[in-house]
């Protein structure tokens, strides 16, 4: 049966590392494993083996295993045999991605009680809450975060601070909640290089100004990039059966996880003779229905994304734009 105590965590064992730790929790808190029955010697079976085996198994536990386990340790025994002696463990173990130990999501149970969910959330929010022998703090929220109820925490060390990363971040003193997540959203929001383009190339002199600001009065910009386009789900259909609509939904409304299948695309493959190609088309095509679910999106052709920064402080008049420039860029 699962845990008693919902928010239980086993803290940090001798010998055995934290992402080893952190599964045994996952696999806990599931219901496979009671509490009770992970005792000294389910946590020797754990030292003996590699760590690669070790989450390679307990993985295995936390996916695969559908009733609750009576003998852990026998269990496990079983399993990181399984793996040792299968031919295949390399290729399994590749494919296990890397579990980040210092930041980390946190996400609310919907069966609670609603009483005791927000005096919880409230005690993590304010206190932090421990886990594996490590202590993790409020870091910060974005606007999608907000919808999937989770946040960013982070677990402090000694050369760097919760109140070290903020001042980084910058100063929120607008409490406005849509601006303050997504504002905190862009400070880990990440960009992917797509053209390099040299220093030599680029001309820094706008006429007679160099390395000051200014404010260019009835401008229009027209320079912008096409807007990412999100396909519907006629076009998602016919990704497997029609390679030219698939090519043309990947490099239009996919980001770099269309990148693979777009390449193969382009050198000819088909996706109803080649297995990989048609599993890749199948699985993008799950991820933006499951996308149209949550947003509705609608493709513009010419539509454009324009980047910048409203005049929140209303200096500019109608019609001005701010634009500054630095020497070294």
């Amino acid at each position: 049966m699962p845990s008693s105590d919902p928010f239980y965590s086993i803290g940090h064992k001798h010998g055995i590392c934290f992402e080893i730790i952190f599964l045994v929790n996952a696999v806990m808190h599931k219901g496979i494993l009671n509490q009770h029955q992970l005792s000294d010697s389910f946590f020797d079976l754990l030292r003996r083996q590699p760590k690669d085996v070790n989450v390679a198994a307990l993985n295995y536990l936390y996916s695969c295993s559908r009733r609750p386990v009576f003998d852990a340790c026998k269990r496990l025994r079983a399993v990181q045999e399984w793996f040792l002696e299968n031919a295949k463990i390399s290729r399994i173990l590749k494919g296990m991605q890397t579990i980040y130990s210092s930041v980390m999501k946190s996400y609310v149970e919907k069966s609670c009680p609603r009483e005791t969910i927000y005096k919880r959330v409230k005690t993590i929010l304010s206190d932090g809450f421990d886990l594996c022998g490590r202590k993790y703090s409020f870091l910060a929220f974005s606007s999608n975060q907000l919808r999937e109820r989770s946040a960013w925490f982070f677990a402090e060390c000694k050369n760097l601070k919760i109140h070290h990363i903020q001042t980084w971040m910058g100063k929120f003193t607008n409490r406005n909640v849509a601006k303050c997540s997504a504002r905190m959203g862009q400070c880990f929001s990440s960009t992917y290089a797509t053209v390099e383009v040299p220093s030599s190339k680029v001309n820094p002199n706008l006429g007679d100004m160099r390395g000051m600001d200014t404010i260019f009065l009835m401008e229009l910009f027209q320079y912008s990039i096409l807007e990412n386009a999100a396909a519907n789900g006629f076009q998602l259909e016919t990704n497997a059966v029609d390679t030219d609509a698939a090519f043309d939904v990947l490099t239009t409304s996919c980001a770099e996880q269309g990148n693979a299948a777009a390449i193969m695309l382009s050198a000819g493959f088909n996706p109803q003779t080649e297995p990989h190609l048609r599993g890749m088309l199948t699985c993008i095509q799950a991820a933006q229905l499951c996308g149209l679910r949550e947003k509705s999106r609608i493709f513009v052709p010419s539509g454009r994304w324009l980047m910048g920064c409203l005049d929140e402080l209303g200096v500019l008049e109608q019609g001005q734009c701010l634009s500054k420039c630095l020497p070294h860029h």
